[in-house]
């Protein structure tokens, strides 16, 4: 199955990609680094909508390397 939310790219594309998945979803899994965008948005949305929202928080800090 294929869904097409837009048939040629335009600057909204991922936002209306977003609202559709949460309008056909009941849960949301999302791996989530803490910044403002779209998953962000997409988060609240679907909690504003009532669905189980579950996030994986991506941690960004730099690792330490072993020089051995």
């Amino acid at each position: 199955m294929q869904i097409s939310v837009c048939d040629h790219y335009i600057s909204s594309c991922f936002s209306k990609r977003n609202a559709w998945m949460v309008s056909n979803s009941s849960r949301l899994i999302a791996v989530f680094d803490g910044t403002r965008g779209g998953t962000y948005g997409t988060i609240a949305r679907a909690a504003k909508c009532g669905l189980d929202v579950r996030i994986l928080m991506l941690d960004t800090r730099p690792r330490a390397t072993s020089d051995t």
